[in-house]
């Protein structure tokens, strides 16, 4: 795998992990959306309820980033070997 097609994949797992993080830091801080006034439901809340309720999203996709990862490793070297 050359480096970049290694970098883009390192860029996306590092972002589907911090989707999943800010989705799990919504539900400690913030409402859920069904409960928020229809007065505070401006552009900006929703732009942020939408962003934080990706997690689910980027747990499908980083798991198959790293199925990916660990095939293609698997058939360059013979061995997983991450560390």
């Amino acid at each position: 795998m050359n480096e970049r097609t290694s970098n883009f994949i390192d860029a996306s797992r590092w972002i589907a992990a911090f989707l999943v993080l800010i989705g799990h830091i919504r539900h400690l801080i913030l409402a859920d959306y069904k409960d928020v006034t229809i007065a505070n439901k401006n552009i900006i809340a929703k732009g942020i309820y939408f962003v934080t309720g990706l997690g689910h999203e980027a747990v499908v996709i980083f798991l198959l980033l790293m199925g990916f990862l660990l095939a293609v490793l698997l058939t360059i070297n013979g061995k997983i070997d991450l560390f």
